[in-house]
């Protein structure tokens, strides 16, 4: 409180001085006091602005700071999930070259094999011996995992609504019979 009352004395001296300036305008010290309490007050006029402009630029730089932050945050999680991402398609590509290697592997084998049935073929007289080198050559190339599995043949109809088939049923036989 007496900071306030302390500011108030000191304005009503300079309104004082300043009245006393106009009526006794031929005293120049007391022009020259009129002039420096002026300059100093737009001196401290500017300080304050500047000092407002101040604190504004910090408040501006933390907000441009703490958006930066953010956004660096981000383009983190994004350059690690990319990472991820890189890893694992190179993981993919790896996989895949390998199993080009391995399938350009057997069809050089297979190529082998053809060649060589080929010629055993030309050089065979007997047609039966051309069919058992054929016959080997599809065993080797076609069932080379289990030869006595030659697969399945699927003999199963399907259901058509339109076309109902035949139940092998007795009741289905007799009514067949009957028809």
């Amino acid at each position: 409180m007496t900071q306030y009352s302390t500011d108030e004395k000191l304005e009503r001296q300079v309104k004082d001085l300043y009245k006393l300036a106009k009526e006794r305008c031929d005293d120049e010290s007391l022009q020259l006091a009129v002039d420096v309490i002026k300059t100093m007050r737009r001196s401290r006029g500017k300080l304050k602005s500047w000092n407002q402009k101040y604190r504004e630029g910090i408040e501006s730089l933390h907000e441009d700071i703490q958006v930066q932050e953010e956004q660096n945050l981000a383009l983190k999680q994004e350059l690690n999930k990319l990472g991820n991402e890189l890893r694992t398609l190179a993981l993919e590509k790896q996989r895949l070259q390998i199993e080009k290697q391995r399938a350009i592997a057997e069809l050089r084998d297979i190529e082998i094999q053809v060649k060589v049935a080929a010629q055993k073929v030309q050089s065979t007289k007997s047609l039966r011996g051309k069919f058992d080198i054929v016959w080997c050559f599809l065993q080797t190339v076609f069932f080379s995992d289990d030869p006595q599995d030659f697969g399945k043949i699927d003999n199963s109809l399907e259901v058509d609504q339109d076309k109902p088939q035949m139940g092998s049923g007795v009741a289905d036989t007799q009514r067949s019979l009957r028809d």
